[in-house]
């Protein structure tokens, strides 16, 4: 009879491993960035060996020991040779041969002076639409970039992570923004790099993108002209009551001083 373990607790097999980046996967040099690698909750709380890998490299990049669920790995001040495919595991420390199964490649890319030239980014139908519209955002790679078969990455400002990536075989991509809200309002620019990141375009000019909804109305004219005509209504309205009052007053005053004898 196998004696009863622990609520929750998972035995030998060790699940994947989990990468993400923060402040993002797409930087300016000198920006510190710190690579969390994560583990399952549900494994037993012991200590772990965690160890980030790049692609391009035999050896490890970097190793930490952790008891905890997850661990930071810090690239401090970052510049475009840190640029890359980095993946990370965990296993059990002192040496043991047997790691997880490593996270998905996370690209990080580091665009700056020095970067490929710039892509052009363009909206369809307008800047401005309703909700609900179909919109339509194209980043174009401009003629002199020496890269062909890029991959294209559509950023919105204040979102970590790209919003979406395409590969074409052209020298364009084309991000459908479908049913858009008044949150899909923002800052948008586009970036190109080849394969793993390793060069990368600087961003294209922003395009400001509004959602009618979204935009936010000054009412303060609008007010000031009805206060404006609501007072003028009333000073005309004054006027009128004025007049009618004093031709009612006359009328009396005709009828007081009317001589008796004609009555």
């Amino acid at each position: 009879v196998l004696p009863l373990r622990p609520p929750f607790y998972v035995p030998a097999m060790l699940f994947p491993s989990f990468l993400w980046a923060q402040p993002g996967l797409v930087v300016v040099p000198g920006t510190d960035v710190t690579l969390w690698c994560s583990r399952p909750k549900l494994l037993s709380p012991q200590e772990k060996n965690f160890t980030l890998w790049k692609a391009g490299r035999q050896q490890p990049l970097q190793n930490r020991s952790s008891a905890q669920a997850w661990t930071g790995f810090l690239l401090s001040s970052v510049g475009l040779e840190d640029a890359g495919s980095y993946r990370c595991a965990y296993g059990e420390p002192r040496g043991s041969a047997r790691d997880s199964e490593p996270s998905d490649a996370l690209e990080l890319m580091v665009t700056g002076e020095g970067s490929l030239p710039k892509p052009s980014l363009s909206a369809l139908p307008s800047l401005v639409v309703e909700p609900g519209t179909h919109l339509t955002l194209q980043c174009r790679q401009p003629l002199q970039s020496p890269l062909w078969g890029v991959t294209f990455a559509l950023l919105k400002a204040g979102t970590p992570q790209p919003l979406q990536s395409q590969s074409p075989a052209g020298t364009s991509a084309v991000f459908p923004l479908l049913s858009v809200r008044a949150q899909d309002a923002g800052n948008y620019s586009c970036i190109y790099h080849g394969k793993e990141g390793s060069q990368v375009s600087e961003p294209s000019e922003v395009l400001e993108i509004w959602v009618t909804d979204s935009i936010e109305k000054d009412y303060t004219m609008e007010n000031l002209i009805q206060i404006g005509l609501a007072t003028l209504i009333l000073i005309i309205l004054g006027f009128i009551l004025g007049d009618a009052c004093n031709d009612w007053r006359r009328s009396e005053d005709k009828s007081s001083k009317r001589d008796p004898r004609l009555e």
